[in-house]
C-alpha cells in the first residue's frame, strides 16, 4: 500500500534528522503514572492521501492516482530552546527531502504550515505544530 510506504519514508527521514536523544512517536509520551514525559521528541501523524486525483474529468480515482499527503508534525521539548532545536532539525532534514518509493514519482517535501513555539501550562511542555506536504504521482 503506497500510503504506508509514504508514511514510512517520511518517518525514516525524520528519525535520521533528529538528534540521537530525540524520537519519533505516534502520540505524547507518558510515564507509568500517566503524566506526560518530559524530553525531546516529535509526534508524527499521517495516513491516507488528502487528495487523490488524476486531473482528468473522465478518469475515476484509483489507489495509484496522483496523491497529496499531509503530515502533522509536533515538536515537543521540556524547554523552548529545545523545541526550537527540534523544529530546526525537522526543517533541515525533511523539507526538500525527496522520498524514493517504487512506482511513484515523489516531489520534495514542502512545509505547508507552521505555528509558533507554545507552552502547555498544564503539563509544562513546549511544542510547535508543523504540517508537511508530500506530492506523489505515478512513475
Amino acid at each position: 500500500m503506497t500510503a504506508a510506504l509514504h508514511f514510512a519514508s517520511v518517518k525514516a527521514q525524520l528519525i535520521a534528522s533528529l538528534p540521537v536523544a530525540a524520537t519519533v512517536e505516534d502520540t505524547f509520551l507518558v510515564n507509568t503514572d500517566g503524566t506526560l514525559k518530559r524530553g525531546q521528541y516529535v509526534i508524527l501523524e499521517g495516513g491516507p492521501p488528502n487528495v487523490l486525483n488524476d486531473w482528468r474529468l473522465s478518469a475515476p480515482q484509483s489507489p495509484d492516482s496522483d496523491a497529496e499527503y499531509m503530515y502533522d508534525v509536533k515538536a515537543v521539548s521540556a524547554t523552548a530552546d529545545g523545541c526550537r532545536q527540534v523544529v530546526q532539525k525537522v526543517l533541515d532534514g525533511v523539507v526538500g527531502f525527496r522520498p524514493i518509493i517504487d512506482g511513484r514519482n515523489c516531489q520534495p517535501i514542502e512545509l505547508d504550515d507552521s505555528d509558533k513555539v507554545r507552552l502547555d501550562h498544564t503539563v509544562k511542555l513546549f511544542y510547535c505544530d508543523m504540517t508537511l506536504l508530500l506530492k506523489s504521482s505515478r512513475a
